[in-house]
Order: C-alpha cells, then sequence, then structure tokens
C-alpha cells in the first residue's frame, strides 16, 4: 500500500497468493519505476492465476511495448480489450 517495493517484495515470500493480487500489485510497483522486464515476469505471474484479468494483460501490452516487443504488446492488448473495451476508454484519461 505504501509503494516500498523491496519490503514488499520481503513480505511475499511464502505468501498465499491463489488471485495474483500481491503479483499484480508489485508488478505495478515495478512498472512504476521503469522496471519492465520484472513488471512483466510478474504480470505474467498474475495471469497465470487469473487470466482474465484485463487489466494484467493491458498492463503487460505496456511493458512488453517499453521492452520494444510490439508484437507480443499488441496481442496482450487485445486479449485486455476483448475482457473489457472500457479500457481503451479509460486509457485516454
Amino acid at each position: 500500500k505504501n509503494g516500498d517495493l523491496e519490503q514488499a517484495m520481503e513480505w511475499r515470500i511464502g505468501l498465499d497468493d491463489p488471485d495474483g493480487e500481491v503479483a499484480h500489485a508489485l508488478a505495478v510497483l515495478r512498472h512504476r519505476r521503469g522496471e519492465f522486464e520484472e513488471a512483466s515476469e510478474l504480470y505474467r505471474e498474475s495471469l497465470t492465476r487469473k487470466p482474465d484479468r484485463a487489466e494484467g494483460q493491458w498492463n503487460l501490452g505496456h511493458a512488453l511495448f517499453a521492452l520494444n516487443r510490439p508484437a507480443e504488446a499488441q496481442n496482450h492488448w487485445r486479449l485486455a480489450l476483448e475482457a473489457n473495451p472500457q479500457l481503451a476508454v479509460e486509457s485516454l484519461r
């Protein structure tokens, strides 16, 4: 909650994360810090637990695009928009 990535990573060890919420939150923190490779790994982990998480697909697309992987990014954006078309509108705000 407070944005302390290092502390969150420590607390995550041994934590049960059945729906991938913790992995997703850590991915967002890493993404905001410009750690796109680490963020993409955490987004993928989160999506293995909850594949229909549209925001995770959307964010993974952005992380992959930042890593100069546009084809992969487009695939994840497509999946995100199929699950939640409203993301396109929300991203313009």
